[in-house]
């Protein structure tokens, strides 16, 4: 999931751990898109409609945490100003850590993409290749085959690895407590057919 902001993710969070799921928003509008994933990280539920402070979500113990470890003692403005508290934007992005999971380096996904090509194209050779750190192809995997398959059919293997809504998370790694995916940082797969 690729968003601008956690802010507001972040403000719903911190409100439901409160007790008071809106406290730090101006406007519901968007709200259930903020609460997507929370939802999905664990960290809040929906509300019971008896509930007398949450209007649409509470926080489980899971969240509870979060607020204990990241938000405990930050300044209760509305969440619009928050990105003028370094407090803040460092729990914002520790969120983001926590509903995307972590990305794996560049290298190890170029592994994985080894892993995937030998399983789809047994006896095949292919050279897999990472960029180089800190050049503009650091997040590039060259696959280089000659014979075999088709460029299209080792393009699908690789489509998972790039960013769009075909990409999965190839594993999983435990943070806060709870299993998170482990997504591959790659920004291009490139081809080369000899």
């Amino acid at each position: 999931m690729s968003r601008t902001s956690w802010t507001h993710p972040l403000a719903l969070l911190r409100g439901a751990a409160e007790g008071e799921d809106i406290r730090y928003f101006r406007s519901l509008l968007h709200l259930h898109t903020h609460a997507a994933p929370l939802l999905a990280a664990g960290l809040v539920v929906r509300a019971d409609v008896d509930h007398p402070t949450c209007l649409a979500y509470t926080a489980t113990g899971r969240g509870a945490r979060f607020h204990a470890q990241h938000l405990a003692g930050t300044p209760t403005t509305k969440a619009n100003y928050w990105d003028r508290e370094p407090a803040l934007v460092a729990a914002a992005a520790e969120l983001a850590r926590w509903c995307e999971g972590e990305e794996l380096s560049t290298a190890r996904s170029a592994a994985h993409l080894r892993g995937l090509l030998r399983a789809a194209f047994p006896g095949e050779a292919f050279t897999v290749r990472s960029g180089r750190a800190g050049g503009r192809a650091a997040r590039e995997i060259t696959v280089a085959w000659s014979g075999g398959p088709a460029e299209e059919q080792v393009a699908d293997v690789a489509r998972p690895l790039l960013p769009g809504p075909d990409r999965r998370p190839v594993g999983r790694v435990r943070i806060g407590g709870a299993d998170l995916p482990v997504t591959p940082a790659v920004r291009a797969v490139r081809l080369i057919r000899g």
